[in-house]
């Protein structure tokens, strides 16, 4: 008989991390390659959409999915490139 109580077990966690640089995909790639972090798998990926908005968009679609949806955002880059106001707008 199948369980019917709707508790999700304690295995392991997953976590969607978006980022929107290089750069800060290299922070994840060294934390995956220098931590132990144990019950957390990271699988960090550039999004194929740059702009802000759309990866708001995924952020929240991913939020579904996923346990935690986390977004990283270089805020110099955003400012550097006048963008600033598609941020406020999200």
């Amino acid at each position: 008989m199948a369980r019917s109580s709707g508790k999700r077990g304690t295995g392991r966690r997953t976590l969607a991390i978006i980022v929107d640089g290089e750069t800060e995909l290299w922070y994840i790639q060294m934390l995956r390659k220098h931590e132990a972090i144990s019950g957390v798998s990271i699988q960090p990926e550039l999004p194929k959409k740059k702009r802000l908005t759309e990866q708001f968009d995924a952020v929240i679609s991913n939020s579904k999915i996923y346990d935690q949806s986390i977004w990283i955002v270089d805020l110099d880059v955003v400012i550097k490139e006048n963008n600033i106001s598609e941020l406020k707008n999200i």
